[in-house]
């Protein structure tokens, strides 16, 4: 008499490569996340940068900002500088915007440069 279907020892087997696969895949996944989520706080962090950037030249006389140390500000540490291009000409400045997500976190940190010329 001939028996239909498969053995214990196969259907464990099966088993085994379908745990192990899906192991592999999740694994993947939660790599593909992490990089994703690096990637989306980078952007915003740029954003951040940008819009700092933008509102530093629309209103060059201010201030507020203008040393070394980092300001908390929308949720991320900001600093802004800026320093004279040459010394004959005054009025050209090169602006610099330092977005970090965290206070320590030098790795990750966002860099934008511009020049503006203040009237």
């Amino acid at each position: 008499m001939k028996k239909r279907g498969f053995t214990y020892i196969e259907v464990m087997m099966a088993i085994g490569v379908f745990i192990m696969l899906s192991a592999f895949v999740i694994r993947l996944n939660i790599t593909a996340n992490k990089n994703v989520n690096k990637q989306v706080l980078k952007q915003n962090m740029m954003m951040e940068a940008q819009k700092c950037l933008e509102e530093s030249k629309n209103n060059p006389d201010s201030s507020e900002y203008k040393n070394d140390s980092y300001k908390k500000m929308d949720g991320y540490y900001i600093n802004i500088s800026s320093v004279p291009v040459k010394a004959d000409s005054p009025n050209l400045f090169q602006i610099t915007v330092k977005v970090r997500n965290n206070i320590d976190d030098e790795e990750n940190e966002v860099v934008l440069k511009s020049h503006f010329l203040k009237k």
